[in-house]
């Protein structure tokens, strides 16, 4: 399933913590591990001379992060890239390179330093060629002493993209020994466009109990009936 890891590093606490956890998941799915820093061209200005110390000084930060069992065991490695948008660099890299899976460390930025700054994080997201998992710190879990989650959420609304994740976190939880919650959210009240301003009508009492056992019935069939890993339960809530 994922066979070649890529851990984008920026040497802040979330990356650190995103090193972490890539590292359960590469031993779980017997995956390669890659780190990538990407350095702002900025340094470029410095002349020839600054750019060069500038990415041995990267390459042995990196190589810092880097022990002998991660390279024994998860045949891991790593490079530095110079890219004016880092973003784009590390979705260019994961497509160059075959990358299965990113796992990646994100700030939080909310507000205006959000509007600003913008999230690397999101916007690799919205357009990598495989799946993203993003953290902004270890969970508890793995912070109790675990090497790997323990508890795995599926928020499905029953599209085929959802249902494509739903087949990624089935495969975590089995690797991992994990239990998958599946989770689906039934909209209410409804929001119609029967008016010209954004209108909200409410179920009647019928309605809203069909649709929750049609959500269930759904959730269930997605669930599976057999009780092989991973444990599995599932969830329907009005929100």
């Amino acid at each position: 399933m994922f066979t070649r890891i890529l851990v984008p590093i920026d040497f802040s606490a979330t990356s650190s913590a995103a090193l972490t956890y890539a590292r359960a998941l590469a031993s779980a799915f017997n995956a390669t591990l890659h780190l990538l820093h990407i350095a702002a061209v900025t340094f470029l200005c410095a002349g020839g001379v600054g750019s060069i110390r500038s990415r041995q000084a990267a390459m042995a930060d990196l190589d810092t992060l880097l022990g002998d069992e991660d390279r024994q065991l998860f045949r891991a490695t790593a490079t530095v890239e110079y890219a004016q948008m880092p973003a784009e660099a590390i979705v260019h890299h994961a497509l160059a390179n075959d990358v299965e899976l990113i796992v990646m460390g994100t700030h939080g930025h909310t507000g205006l330093a959000h509007v600003l700054l913008g999230s690397v994080a999101e916007w690799v997201v919205r357009r990598a060629p495989c799946p993203v998992l993003t953290l902004r710190g270890l969970p508890r879990s793995m912070a109790d002493g675990r090497t790997g989650p323990s508890r795995v959420l599926a928020a499905t609304d029953f599209s085929p993209p959802s249902d494509r994740a739903l087949e990624h976190a089935r495969r975590l939880a089995e690797r991992c020994g994990a239990q998958l919650h599946l989770l689906h959210v039934l909209e209410d009240p409804i929001e119609t466009a029967a008016f010209a301003t954004r209108t909200f009508v409410p179920d009647l009492p019928e309605v809203r109990e069909a649709r929750l056992r049609e959500a269930a019935d759904r959730l269930a069939q997605r669930a599976g009936a057999d009780s092989t890993p991973p444990r599995v339960t599932t969830e329907v809530v009005v929100g």
